[in-house]
């Protein structure tokens, strides 16, 4: 069980999460959010003086994710808007069509929703969300030997996924836009957290065994927040 406080050090407030875990980590969450996850006897001076020691990477990346917050307030709905869907480009149109429609190079709207596109483009986000990573979770599970108890689908924007005590893996529908590889990287992530329910060295040693390129990937998947992130603020920004 997860016990939460707050600190701050060089003027950064930041959140602890503490939990039976061995390695103290501090990541940046997409909305500027600074979380600082420590083992649970980890005293308050050692967690801040390891805050303390990453305050140049902090900063950095809380400027970077302001400067794209900033550009992401700047959004509105354009038509002929060009959005990613599984890695691909396609045009997002209003037309004369009853549903949504997916194609290979468009998404086509209707022109009778023209003041809710926001919700249409989510609604029909989640939906091949929901189709394509039940579907991709259960092969990737079937090949790599893990068993789970359901794939759910959330709203979250600064998390990709995660995996509960129970065995449900939970994925942001933000996901369905990035390419296939980066996804299965996210999936089986989230299948090696049946194994450990952790980032201990055990976790990641048994993610590298079955994806030794998984580095890349996770790299190549954290430049893609600028994508999410626009597509997020544009579906709440144009919602009627």
């Amino acid at each position: 069980m997860e016990r939460k406080e707050s600190g701050a050090v060089g003027g950064i407030l930041y959140t602890v999460f503490r939990s039976n875990r061995k390695t103290c980590v501090v990541r940046v969450t997409a909305e500027g959010r600074v979380e600082v996850k420590a083992p649970l006897r980890m005293s308050r001076q050692a967690i801040q003086a390891f805050v303390d020691s990453k305050i140049a990477w902090i900063e950095r990346h809380l400027v970077e994710i302001d400067a794209k917050n900033r550009q992401c307030e700047r959004i509105g709905w354009e038509e002929g808007q060009v959005l990613p869907l599984l890695g691909r480009n396609r045009v997002v149109h209003t037309a004369a069509v009853g549903n949504p429609i997916v194609t290979d190079t468009e998404v086509l709207l209707p022109s009778s929703h023209a003041g809710s596109r926001g919700a249409l483009l989510e609604r029909l986000y989640r939906q091949e969300a929901r189709e394509y990573l039940t579907l991709r979770t259960a092969e990737k599970a079937k090949e790599e030997g893990f068993v789970y108890r359901q794939v759910k689908i959330n709203g979250a924007h600064g998390r990709w996924g995660s995996c509960s005590a129970g065995g449900n893996l939970n994925f942001s529908w933000l996901l369905i836009l990035v390419a296939p590889d980066l996804i299965d990287y996210v999936i089986l992530h989230e299948l090696c957290h049946t194994i450990h329910m952790n980032h201990s060295q055990s976790f990641w040693r048994e993610v590298g065994r079955r994806m030794p390129d998984y580095g890349l990937r996770r790299e190549q998947l954290r430049q893609e927040q600028i994508k999410t992130m626009y597509l997020y603020k544009l579906v709440q920004n144009d919602r009627g």
